[in-house]
């Protein structure tokens, strides 16, 4: 009965010439409390986290199990040309790769310059941020160099020969005035 109430008031309205348009406010409240409310059980209900971040999680959590130490590793190349250094630089890097994971931590390149007055910083151990956390294990990683009888992806070995070292070789003798041009970065 009030719907047909309301109805027969709508066509009086228009009959008469008024408007039909009524603007209904408590609509409109509720859409905007709509808008500014979350839905019911929102709160209290937690995403799963997908197995990726499952994964990264014990992970995380495994490392932190362990001992760790603040670190910061830097390479530095000093060669006759640009060129010679970036290849160098990149060799050197790319040495790192493979103790990088794609869904877990890695090592990244940041900071290069191939400025040669940058390389009085890496002489004075200069640091211009705090680097990173390496449990006792991964240092070790790093650290104890890969060999033959430790099956590491990723390195290509090649044979080495042992030789007399260069006949121009120089050598400190305590005399500072020759011993000033000797560095032992090239």
């Amino acid at each position: 009965m009030i719907g047909i109430k309301k109805s027969d008031e709508w066509v009086k309205k228009i009959k008469a010439g008024k408007k039909a348009f009524k603007i209904d406010w408590k609509y409109i409240l509720r859409i905007l409390e709509a808008l500014w409310i979350p839905p019911e059980g929102s709160e209290n209900a937690k995403k799963e986290p997908s197995d990726r971040d499952k994964t990264r999680i014990s992970k995380a959590e495994e490392k932190a199990t362990k001992l760790g130490y603040q670190v910061k590793i830097r390479l530095a190349y000093l060669g006759e040309d640009e060129n010679t250094a970036r290849l160098q630089i990149q060799a050197l890097t790319g040495t790192f790769k493979q103790f990088n994971s794609t869904n877990l931590n890695g090592f990244k390149s940041s900071n290069s310059s191939l400025d040669k007055d940058k390389i009085r910083d890496f002489q004075s151990r200069i640091f211009f941020d705090n680097g990173y956390i390496l449990n006792i294990q991964e240092l070790a990683s790093i650290w104890h160099l890969p060999h033959t009888n430790v099956e590491t992806p990723n390195i290509v070995w090649a044979s080495s020969k042992t030789a007399e070292p260069p006949s121009k070789l120089p050598i400190i003798t305590g005399d500072r005035a020759h011993d000033e041009n000797i560095s032992a970065f090239g």
